[in-house]
């Protein structure tokens, strides 16, 4: 059995591509799907369907962590088996650029969607009223998008850097997802959660301005990796 799974491991590890393929998917699938939790919630409170969307929401979060242990897995195997930081991090970007397609085409498709209420919310009194909030929310939004990618990221790109310490650096990233969960649920996903209770019209816009500053937020992530690859 043994010398069945070190045939197997000497395959696998033959074929680099493959392996990064799988934890690039991975990668994706946990990071769309950790948006996408959030729209489910906001279609679900547009139908009156509160509970419905949350209870969408956690089963989005279930493909959540498969495309997590796809990710890791996969990953951590080809940091062991010697991948270099340069393509390792050449992965990261080309995922985080996918990422970045494809939430302009759903900012591009809720914008559209609500574009008449967004003007009217833009043009209102209330907009004054809500500024300090809305703009904290902003700033904490591109943190988290930060935090969250560079969490998932910069810490296995330094262990494939300094392979003798890979064990002790992979495992930081706990420090920034902590950091990530922390202004997630405690920030965010609160604003978002009254403002559902108070079926709050600025809901449309909010949802639609988180979705713009994440794309900054990951355009952000691609800069850092980049100096951290190449430095």
């Amino acid at each position: 059995m043994a010398d069945f799974f070190k045939s197997l491991l000497d395959i696998v590890s033959s074929n680099l591509t493959i392996v990064v393929f799988i934890a690039a998917c991975g990668l994706f699938l946990a990071v769309i799907m950790e948006q996408l939790q959030i729209l489910a919630k906001y279609d679900g409170a547009m139908k009156a369907k509160v509970a419905s969307g949350y209870n969408s929401a956690m089963k989005i979060m279930v493909i959540n962590r498969l495309g997590a242990v796809l990710y890791f897995v996969f990953v951590a195997f080809a940091i062991d088996t010697g991948i270099s930081p340069q393509r390792l991090s050449s992965f990261f970007i080309g995922t985080i650029c996918a990422l970045a397609v494809v939430n302009i085409g759903v900012f591009s498709v809720y914008f559209r969607r609500f574009k008449t209420e967004l003007t009217a919310e833009v043009r209102s009194a209330g907009r004054v009223e809500h500024k300090r909030q809305e703009d904290l929310l902003a700033l904490c939004v591109f943190a988290a998008t930060m935090l969250n990618l560079l969490g998932l990221t910069i810490p296995l790109l330094l262990s494939a850097k300094f392979p003798d310490y890979r064990m002790t650096l992979s495992n930081t990233g706990f420090l920034f997802n902590t950091l990530f969960t922390i202004i997630n649920v405690f920030i965010i996903e609160n604003y978002l959660a009254k403002l559902i209770d108070k079926k709050d019209d600025r809901l449309h816009r909010i949802v639609v301005s988180i979705l713009g500053i994440r794309i900054l937020g990951q355009a952000g992530a691609i800069g850092l990796l980049m100096l951290v690859a190449f430095a």
